[in-house]
């Protein structure tokens, strides 16, 4: 047997595995929800009110996206450089799974809804449009050292 049949046979498998991974994917991906089960949620207090935080509490950030990996870690690590002076901690997560310790969570405004419905605790949740340049961003840090609200 030689070097290559089994070299071969390895990217074979990995090319399988990537294809049952994708295929999972697709099964576990989220479903659009419909403004009536959105209006339902709202109409029996399911959704979560957005509250406010001063950003001299802030502690916490938590950038959460769809999946919890690749734009919200790449964000997470922007805001991390820029809150640090602050003594704030930035993470990421997926929008199932934000930590219940955090005091403030940024999330795409089409994931917004979803995330008002995890359970995250008295945290104050924020959307943006862009995770490049989005002036959510600017705010955060600018209560963080100037002081002022977040939220309501």
């Amino acid at each position: 047997m030689s070097r290559w049949s089994a070299a071969s046979r390895w990217f074979r498998a990995i090319g399988f595995a990537q294809r049952r991974v994708r295929g999972s994917h697709e099964e576990l991906r989220e479903r659009p929800v419909p403004p009536n089960e959105v209006e339902a949620a709202r109409g029996t207090g399911e959704e979560r009110t957005m509250g406010t935080i001063e950003g001299s509490a802030v502690r916490k950030v938590v950038i959460a996206c769809d999946a919890g990996m690749g734009s919200s870690a790449m964000v997470a690590a922007q805001l991390a450089g820029r809150l640090k002076p602050y003594d704030v901690k930035v993470s990421h997560a997926s929008v199932g799974e934000i930590p219940e310790d955090a005091d403030l969570i940024l999330c795409q405004e089409t994931l917004l809804e979803r995330a008002r419905r995890e359970d995250t605790g008295s945290a104050v949740i924020l959307g943006f449009r862009s995770f490049l340049g989005d002036p959510v961003f600017d705010e955060v840090e600018q209560a963080v050292r100037e002081g002022g609200s977040l939220g309501g």
